[in-house]
């Protein structure tokens, strides 16, 4: 079904309006959206979403809106899952979900936005936490972020692209909400996680948020204009595990992580970080003091080569390899 000439009043523009009062449980399978002047699609139900095969491209706002009222960021469906589907080439956010529980997106791409990000995916405002999951997606070429994402609950990515976006590569934020209890995972059962050629001054490739654990497996960054990775806001109990992880020519730190727990790296490294001599760069710098109590840090088999740094505040390091709880240089 082609949606071009579909939609409520057809002076507001919409490809498919889903009116706000509804409550039924909504599907939409091999469905196109094309040329709306408003949004593709915009689904305001409080009822269950499926999407199976659905595309939305150019159209004058954004591909796919699922939300409340209107003209507010108000959540609505209780749940949301997509499948095989793409969101691309619109001036606003191609993908917004706002919902009151668990959203799942496989084998989705949402890319192209020339003015905003690829996905935008909020269940926040949930009573209980509830999870987000994305298996096999796409988020490139934005001009904002290529994907963001606010939770109370669990947040796993499954091999995950997330490439030449004008902001963050991916944003995840589980801590800042009340009642959040969900770690953030990084799968790669598809194949290797990629975040490559992200920012446009000083914004980082991936950065986390979360009070829980973090697990991070099969993943590259690169080429970000800020840090590579970056763990803005962790909880003093929160544990984090790198498998596979690596990092290189950011113009900040190939990694910053500061958290209250056990850090362990297995395999990968971080190498030709600091490319901005006006930023804090270097290879890692790992912190877990903050708990007050003593947390063991181990890496294996993990390789720091050729990293810079402009002046870290206090003193001037050239750059370096791995700092460890405290600001110091390693030759």
């Amino acid at each position: 079904m082609n949606t071009s000439s579909l939609g409520g009043d057809p002076a507001w523009g919409y490809g498919l309006w889903v009116y706000e009062e509804s409550f039924s449980n909504f599907t939409l399978e091999n469905v196109v959206a094309t040329g709306n002047t408003n949004d593709g699609l915009y689904i305001s139900t409080t009822g269950t979403v499926i999407l199976k095969n659905v595309a939305a491209y150019s159209n004058g706002k954004s591909g796919l809106r699922i939300s409340g009222d209107e003209g507010d960021m108000v959540p609505s469906a209780r749940s949301v899952a997509i499948t095989n589907s793409a969101f691309f080439n619109h001036p606003t956010d191609n993908l917004i979900i706002l919902a009151l529980g668990s959203i799942t997106l496989t084998n989705v791409n949402a890319y192209a936005s020339t003015t905003g990000n690829g996905a935008y995916l909020d269940n926040s405002t949930s009573l209980l936490p509830a999870p987000v999951t994305i298996s096999n997606g796409v988020f490139s070429n934005n001009e904002g972020a290529g994907l963001m994402v606010y939770s109370k609950g669990n947040i796993t990515l499954n091999t995950i692209t997330a490439s030449t976006n004008n902001s963050f590569g991916v944003y995840l934020d589980n801590f800042t909400f009340a009642g959040a209890t969900g770690g953030i995972t990084m799968l790669a059962t598809y194949g290797i996680n990629t975040i490559h050629s992200n920012g446009t001054v000083d914004e980082d490739g991936l950065q986390i948020n979360t009070a829980r654990n973090i697990i991070l497996n099969k993943l590259n960054v690169s080429s970000s204009t800020g840090d590579g990775i970056n763990i803005e806001n962790a909880g003093l109990t929160t544990n984090l595990l790198l498998n596979d992880v690596s990092s290189w020519e950011n113009d900040g730190k190939g990694i910053y992580a500061g958290v209250g727990g056990t850090i362990v790296w297995n395999r990968g490294g971080a190498w030709y970080n600091g490319q901005d001599s006006l930023q804090e760069g270097g290879g890692a710098e790992l912190q877990n003091t903050f708990s007050g109590l003593p947390r063991n840090v181990t890496l294996k088999d993990v390789l720091f080569d050729d990293n810079q740094g402009g002046e870290w505040p206090g003193s001037d390091l050239p750059g370096f390899g791995n700092d460890l709880q405290h600001p110091c240089q390693q030759q």
